[in-house]
C-alpha cells in the first residue's frame, strides 16, 4: 500500500486528500502493521516510519522552505521542482549527497534536521513513478 497526500487551500481552510493505493516496485518502501510504510535513510542510516503526520509536516515544509526559491517565478534562478520532478531514487540522492546548491549555500539550515526528513519523506511517498492509476480504487 501506499498513501499519495495532496493538500488544497481554499479561502484559508486547508484541504486534506489521501488516496491510498496499492504498486508494486523494487523501490518501495516496506509496509509495516496498520498500513503505515517505512523506509531506510541512507543518510542518516535509519529506519524512517511514514507516518500521516510527518507526512503532513514534511508537505508544509516542502511549501515554505523549498517551493519559496523553486516556484515558476522565481527571481533566484533555482529550478521548478515539484513531488514527481524526480524518482524516489533521485530524490534519495538529492537528500544523500547535498549536491543542490541550496544544500550547500545554507537554505537548508532553516529547517531542523527532523524536519528536514520529513520533507525528503513527503517526497519518498509522492516521487514519479510511485501512482500506478491502474490500482486506483
Amino acid at each position: 500500500m501506499l498513501r499519495h497526500i495532496w493538500f488544497a487551500m481554499f479561502g484559508g481552510v486547508v484541504f486534506l486528500a489521501v488516496l491510498t493505493v496499492s504498486i508494486g516496485s523494487a523501490d518501495d518502501g516496506e509496509e509495516v502493521s496498520g498500513g503505515s510504510m517505512k523506509r531506510f535513510d541512507a543518510r542518516t542510516k535509519t529506519c524512517r516510519l511514514l507516518s500521516d503526520q510527518n507526512l503532513i509536516v514534511g508537505y508544509r515544509n516542502f511549501q515554505a522552505v523549498c517551493k519559496s526559491c523553486h516556484n515558476r517565478e522565481n527571481e533566484q534562478g533555482a529550478k521548478f521542482l515539484y513531488t514527481e520532478s524526480k524518482t524516489r531514487r533521485a530524490w534519495e540522492r538529492v537528500f544523500t549527497k547535498m549536491y543542490p546548491v541550496c544544500a550547500k549555500d545554507g537554505s537548508w539550515d532553516r529547517l531542523a534536521t527532523e524536519d528536514l526528513l520529513k520533507v525528503q519523506d513527503y517526497l519518498f511517498v509522492n516521487a514519479a513513478g510511485t501512482y500506478d492509476s491502474r490500482c486506483a480504487a
